[in-house]
């Protein structure tokens, strides 16, 4: 015979020695299935209904692990057979800023603290994350704190969080010392309460103080009278103490960030068009109690055209060009100006700007507040040697005209002065005369950084141009190599076409790369590069294709000059984090060695340099003066979110070696400046100058930038 065994476990003999036993037993075997499979279906059906009793944070919790003991002021009656010796309140750690400790926090008999389980959404919108309270307590007012009052001209996030900006309060944060009162929205919720479980914890009203019966008429929680409120002292116009302004239009709120794209604000922008309109936003900010700060192109790489919170006076749209004198070379140019459209204007007649940055896209205006400097910087000074007059427009709205004869105290002290003493309405640039529009560039491959600077001296008297690319991944004999660039103009009868050759449209640049890529989108396919193995190796092949292609070239002016250019947002291809420079200027004499200690500081710290460049320049009579007689080292490093703090720290020890070396710094690419370091630089008696000036121009501190109040806080 035969014996097979149900899912359930029951033994079925059959006989197998008829017809009728064969049937039978079939039958049986078919009914033992049918029940073998209901079985496992109810069983099924019980395992699933008892999982989602248990909830969406046991599941979380993983299959088979234990459950953590439910804190006890949480216990309902089905828990109350585990008595209350289970769990016990812990003391939390005291607070940084000096207040008690809180029993926020409880703990098994064994001392283990139970950290509460995370709900099933998302709670980044709620400030402070913290773990479930007690459930009377609304989660919302726990989480995010009492209200807080806000200024009215501060511009609100970004994305509003849940039940913020209700009639001007925002939860914040509480303090220690503010009472907590439930919510009345809550009200609805707290319902009589019955008798308490013996075995459950204290009632939360046990102990409460009550208060005694009040008189009549009494007012529990009166609302408070509006105070007057003292506003910052960069905020404060001509009273000390003023009630909150009106807030400005929502949709003049943008979100505007430096070129290097690490530091971003949200602020009130205006685009005016005429100087009166320029004038009639210096009144409004003033009468709103705001600080105004200008941006021209805002090509700065870090702070230094933002203005969190305020006014931002964009002057991207004043830009005409209001006179030209080819005879004289001569161009009288509005403020939001580019240098591209002063070449593009004035190329045909055999003029170029005598002082370009590196890219052509910077407004004039920006350039004279920041000073720019060019590739030919020691040989023909900054770009305020070529300003012939500017005319600028004070805080209170009053026009001042200024030159090297006129106001020439004002003059040294406004280009320079990144915007902080007035506004530029116009500027007269001197333009430099050219026989062609090509270059004669000479490339020179250098193996280390000393002969690189060797290399820059033996050419300062033939060359016009001087740049070097220098490679920050190269160690040993061969730090710092390189690639130095050496170009000057040519003269009358050596181009042999000079009409084609200054004409606008030969010397833009091109759209496509190497005849076939779209620039636009060249910095996507740069991305996969932008990491310390791909930019070794781009670094490593660019010196060794440099070493086999030494042959001297012509190049056209926007070809050389705007090397940046040539790949439209290349500094997107960094990605999200952005970039920042930092550019220190070094007396000749002790360039080498402290150029050689940033670039093996940088190494030794994991923070290698994507990019070098190095400049000569020479000093200039300019109050607040980044250049110094001798070298300028650039390097650019990338920003993550892993990276920051490590390359802010880098960035501080760069700083102190540039300041034990009496050097300076440039504003345009600063984003890591403190005010000591600057004032180390600077000296003391500058600094003093400049304040003074500041004082007699703009004496309520009208004029602000968030690079200003990082390098000038209030006392």
């Amino acid at each position: 015979m035969l014996r097979s065994r149900s899912p359930w476990g029951c033994a079925i003999i059959v006989g197998a020695s008829s017809g009728i036993g064969a049937a039978l037993a079939r039958r049986l075997g078919e009914a033992g299935c049918r029940l073998a499979l209901l079985a496992r279906r109810e069983a099924e059906l019980a395992h699933l209904s008892d999982t989602i009793n248990r909830g969406a944070s046991a599941l979380r919790a993983g299959r088979g692990r234990p459950r953590r003991p439910r804190p006890g002021h949480l216990c309902g009656r089905r828990h109350a057979a585990r008595g209350r010796g289970g769990v016990q309140p812990r003391e939390g750690p005291a607070d940084g800023r000096g207040e008690p400790a809180r029993r926020d926090r409880v703990a098994e008999p064994g001392g283990r603290v139970l950290r509460p389980l995370a709900g099933g959404h998302d709670r980044r919108h709620l400030l402070g994350g913290g773990g479930p309270g007690a459930a009377w307590q609304p989660r919302l007012l726990r989480l995010q704190g009492g209200p807080r009052r806000l200024p009215g001209g501060a511009p609100a996030p970004s994305r509003a969080k849940r039940g913020d900006r209700r009639h001007g309060e925002a939860r914040t944060g509480r303090h220690a010392d503010e009472r907590r009162r439930p919510s009345p929205a809550f009200s609805h919720l707290r319902g009589p309460r019955s008798t308490a479980d013996p075995r459950r914890c204290p009632s939360r009203h046990a102990g409460r103080v009550r208060a005694r019966p009040l008189a009549p008429g009494h007012v529990r929680h009166p609302e408070p009278a509006p105070l007057a409120v003292r506003l910052p002292r960069h905020l404060m116009v001509a009273s000390p103490s003023s009630t909150l302004p009106d807030p400005l239009p929502a949709d003049r709120r943008e979100r505007i960030s430096g070129w290097g794209g690490t530091m971003s604000a949200v602020s009130y922008v205006y685009r005016p068009t005429t100087v009166e309109d320029v004038r009639a936003i210096l009144e409004l900010a003033q009468s709103r109690g705001l600080t105004v700060g200008l941006r021209g192109a805002g090509r700065s790489y870090g702070d230094a055209a933002l203005n969190a919170g305020n006014l931002c006076l964009d002057l991207s749209l004043m830009n005409r060009i209001l006179g030209w004198d080819p005879e004289e070379g001569v161009m009288r140019v509005q403020p939001g100006v580019t240098i591209r459209q002063v070449w593009r204007h004035a190329i045909a007649d055999g003029w170029w700007p005598a002082v370009v940055p590196g890219t052509m896209f910077t407004s004039v205006g920006g350039s004279a507040a920041m000073n720019i400097h060019g590739k030919n910087n020691w040989k023909v000074g900054p770009l305020g040697d070529h300003i012939r007059d500017f005319e600028l427009i004070l805080p209170n709205g009053r026009i001042e005209r200024c030159s090297r004869t006129e106001q020439p105290e004002l003059f040294h002290a406004a280009i320079g002065g990144f915007g902080m003493l007035g506004c530029f309405t116009s500027l007269t640039l001197e333009l430099k005369r050219v026989h062609s529009g090509l270059l004669a560039v000479e490339p020179i491959v250098v193996p280390s950084l000393g002969a690189m600077i060797a290399a820059f001296e033996e050419r300062l008297a033939p060359a016009d141009y001087l740049v070097g690319w220098v490679d920050g991944f190269a160690t040993g004999a061969h730090l710092g190599r390189g690639l130095v660039h050496a170009a000057r103009y040519l003269p009358p009868g050596e181009d042999p076409d000079p009409a084609r050759s200054l004409r606008a449209e030969t010397q833009d640049l091109s759209a496509m790369l190497l005849g076939v890529l779209p620039a636009s989108v060249a910095w996507r396919l740069m991305r996969p590069f932008t990491n310390r193995v791909g930019m070794r190796f781009v670094n490593t092949a660019h010196y060794h294709l440099a070493r086999r292609h030494r042959n001297g070239y012509r190049d056209s002016h926007t070809g050389f000059a705007f090397l940046f250019d040539h790949v439209p947002d290349w500094q997107r291809a960094l990605g999200p984090g952005g970039l920042i420079q930092h550019q220190s200027f070094v007396a000749a004499d002790q360039a080498r060695e402290v150029f050689t200690t940033e670039l093996r500081l940088a190494q030794r710290r994991g923070l290698v340099p994507y990019l070098g460049v190095l400049k000569r320049h020479r000093s200039d009579a300019f109050l607040m003066t980044h250049a110094v007689d001798g070298f300028s080292l650039a390097l650019d490093f990338k920003v993550t979110q892993r990276n920051r703090g490590r390359l802010w720290a880098l960035a501080a020890e760069l700083n102190q070696l540039v300041i034990d070396a009496g050097g300076r710094f440039y504003l345009a690419k600063d984003s890591t400046l403190t005010p000591g370091t600057f004032a180390a630089s600077l000296g003391e008696e500058r600094l003093a100058r400049f304040r003074a000036l500041k004082r007699a121009c703009d004496p309520e501190g009208l004029l602000a930038t968030d690079l200003y109040r990082r390098l000038f806080p209030a006392p």
